[in-house]
């Protein structure tokens, strides 16, 4: 099967993207730079033959009524996150490589506060950034830095599951969507009745699944999940965007007494043509959730400043970092910083 073909050389090749579309040129994405895969091209049938051979029942039933699948897929021992969309006169499908290993809390920059985060045993933990900023990456370090330090229960909601985790000090149970559970807010209130420590939610995209998260979180678990947002600011705006406005006052209260993190990142190009992880972090001090509960957002930024050897930081923090060990181009840093 050609799309074997196509998943092998992007192992061997170690492309993060692949970028399928009916009867057109292959394009893939190889350090963060998209590259056109000459004179290939993948075919209606070829197609066809990943949706028959790939997909199970539910979810070739699922593609026909939305017209759009996410999930996830095996091959030579390496998990790839698979996206088939409808397009005009065919058919679009992204395709991510998934690392087989989860990247360990050592190997980020801020390793010491996202340790720190870590140890506390609940409140609620937001992961932020634009597509394909890494936010799994950082989810599933801090899964797997908890499973090696602590006894805890784990539960996740996925969708689709990318890295699978084994048990070690922790017991984890990963749920897919549409494989495991059809809704993420109910998968959330079962999840209270299954004795967890800690709930990891794949991405809130609605009000009750928000709601559910945040109730979890207040009543003493660990919740980490992650949303998109630019800024901590706009992080707390999207939270409370999911309810109705006569709402906002008493959602404020909440998030404030929920909150244990914001992390915002972005993924920068390296020197040597990798990317590294660069990142804002809002700490819920005392100070910062009285600051959220009355809705004066504007003064959290002040907050980041004043607590800087307390852990928070700016993006532009570890960039101006990066530039002086002569990892970041000084031109490349310009254009991420502002």
């Amino acid at each position: 099967m050609k799309f074997l073909e196509i998943l092998q050389k992007a192992i061997v090749c170690k492309w993060s993207d692949i970028h399928l579309t009916t009867d057109k040129n292959i394009y893939y994405r190889q350090n963060n730079r998209l590259n056109i895969w000459e004179d290939e091209f993948f075919k209606r049938e070829d197609f066809r033959e990943v949706i028959e051979n790939t997909l199970n029942e539910t979810q070739k039933i699922l593609f026909r009524q939305n017209k759009v699948i996410d999930y996830a897929y095996e091959f030579n021992n390496r998990r790839f996150r698979i996206n088939i969309y409808m397009i005009y006169k065919g058919y679009g499908m992204a395709i991510r490589l998934i690392n087989d290993n989860v990247k360990p809390i050592e190997n980020f920059y801020q390793q010491k506060v996202l340790r720190d985060i870590l140890h506390n045993d609940n409140g609620f933990i937001l992961i932020c950034g634009a597509t394909g900023t890494g936010k799994s990456t950082t989810l599933a370090s801090m899964i797997e830095y908890i499973n090696q330090n602590k006894s805890k229960h784990i539960i996740t909601l996925e969708e689709p599951i990318e890295y699978v985790f084994i048990n070690k000090k922790s017991l984890i149970h990963q749920r897919e969507y549409h494989v495991d559970f059809e809704n993420f807010s109910e998968a959330i209130k079962m999840a209270m009745r299954q004795d967890p420590d800690v709930i990891m939610v794949g991405e809130i995209r609605d009000t009750e699944t928000m709601k559910a998260c945040l109730n979890a979180a207040e009543t003493g678990h660990l919740v980490l999940g992650t949303l998109h947002a630019s800024s901590v600011i706009e992080a707390i705006i999207r939270m409370e965007s999911f309810f109705n406005q006569e709402q906002i006052e008493a959602i404020s209260m909440q998030i404030a007494s929920s909150l244990n993190s914001i992390i915002i990142q972005k993924l920068i190009p390296t020197i040597d043509e990798n990317l590294v992880c660069c990142m804002d972090i809002l700490l819920a001090t005392t100070a910062v959730k009285n600051l959220i509960s009355k809705n004066q957002l504007s003064q959290l930024i002040s907050q980041m400043q004043l607590n800087r050897q307390n852990g928070m930081q700016f993006i532009q923090d570890d960039i101006e970092k990066l530039v002086k060990a002569k990892l970041i181009d000084e031109k490349i840093a310009k254009k991420y910083i502002g």
